[in-house]
């Protein structure tokens, strides 16, 4: 590979480094807030809503195609894991390059109050995954006896 060439590589390269410091520098501030500390994964934007009957958790990961995303339920927990790639194309004066970018969903969910993970659903459309999960009911009803209303 000539110099010249090996040379606007590497600087596309630095550029890219460049530009995802600067990216990313003011979320540094969040800590693993946005992403884990130990990778470059991102933690998605989630929301849970309980009602009497279900609890639903909304995760936002745009970029990402249906068959990427995994969905691990327990009582307790939802667990999502998604990856999406995009490979980007560049046509200079000595050539064409191309970059492959990586971007990795993952984040677990402690639910407020236990949950059926056999009876859940899961939908993903257009980069919103909503898993519905059916809460668990305990307890029985209990009858009251005592005072005067209770003679036969």
């Amino acid at each position: 590979m000539p110099s010249e060439e090996r040379d606007s590589d590497d600087e596309i390269e630095e550029f890219h480094d460049d530009i995802d410091r600067f990216l990313l520098a003011p979320f540094s501030v969040f800590g693993s807030q946005m992403f884990k500390a130990s990778s470059d994964t991102l933690r998605p934007l989630s929301s849970v809503d309980v009602t009497h009957d279900y609890v639903t958790v909304t995760f936002d990961i745009p970029g990402v195609s249906k068959e990427a995303v995994s969905v691990t339920c327990t009582e307790e927990f939802v667990s999502m894991e998604a990856e999406s790639r995009k490979e980007y194309k560049t046509q200079g004066r000595h050539g064409s390059s191309s970059r492959v970018e990586v971007n990795r969903f993952s984040e677990r969910i402690r639910l407020p109050v236990p949950v059926n993970p056999d009876g859940g659903t899961a939908k993903f459309n257009n980069g919103m995954l909503v898993v519905k999960l059916p809460r668990v009911q305990k307890g029985s009803p209990v009858m009251i006896t005592g005072g005067r209303h209770d003679r036969k």
